[in-house]
């Protein structure tokens, strides 16, 4: 198909593409034409950045890898971006250029760290087996430092599940009203981790806290303070995104 085609110019020239094609193609050509030159293990998803509202050319292809046990309870993985830009590598400049199966060009192949927290110690094997990640939406350099709040409030789950939590929790439900207490400590203690789905650091944008997101149906942000410890917790579940 185009595999054979293109493979032979990944060298020389730059990768072109259209949606349709890129969506007849198989995930495993996908992969062998698009990251033959970027090193990865191995790929287990494979998909395409669709617009909801209409037909858009080619922007991204996303590959997920396999996880691998991180030591303790994790798993880690990477997703893998392939972005593309125009052919001539410069904003649209014509009706052509932004046409549904206008050709693109591979610009760009970056990969964002990814984790996930087992019930039990992870092994590769098991590790291997997880499609459910959370994307660790911190700077590289701080990527030990993300992992470190993971494993802290890991272990303040672990502890408040079998009556050993000695630090307060503060709770708040807000699919019962907007300042419904709850019960810090069991809200800790039942947390789904396999639902973790995003940890920020703090910023400017979001404040002094690092913050952990978990996915539907419990829809809980965990915000801890402290450097060389945890010092606080507030939990707040929220209403779940309408969409």
């Amino acid at each position: 198909m185009l595999l054979a085609l293109s493979l032979l110019a990944l060298q020389e020239s730059p990768i072109v593409l259209t949606r349709g094609q890129a969506e007849q193609m198989a995930p495993k050509e996908l992969e062998s034409l698009l990251l033959a030159d970027f090193p990865h293990r191995h790929i287990n998803n494979v998909r395409i950045l669709k617009s909801e509202e209409s037909p858009q050319p080619l922007q991204a292809i996303f590959f997920e890898e396999d996880g691998q046990a991180g030591g303790g309870y994790f798993c880690t993985a990477r997703r893998i971006t392939v972005i593309f830009d125009t052919v001539h590598g410069r904003l649209p400049e014509g009706k052509s250029d932004l046409q549904p199966n206008a050709r693109r060009r591979r610009f760009n192949v970056h990969a964002a760290p990814l984790l996930a927290v087992l019930g039990e110690p992870a092994t590769d094997e098991a590790c291997a087996t997880v499609r459910k990640f959370a994307q660790m939406a911190v700077p590289e350099a701080a990527l030990s430092r993300g992992r470190w709040y993971v494993e802290a409030v890991h272990a303040l789950s672990r502890d408040a599940a079998n009556n050993k939590l000695r630090l307060p929790v503060t709770c708040v439900d807000e699919t019962a009203n907007p300042d419904a207490a709850c019960d810090g400590e069991r809200a800790l203690a039942t947390l789904e981790w396999r639902n973790l789905a995003n940890v920020e650091l703090p910023s400017a944008s979001r404040g002094p806290t690092t913050q952990l997101q978990f996915w539907a149906p419990r829809n809980w942000h965990v915000e801890v303070t402290g450097t060389a410890r945890i010092e606080s917790v507030t939990m707040r579940r929220v209403h779940p995104a309408p969409f």
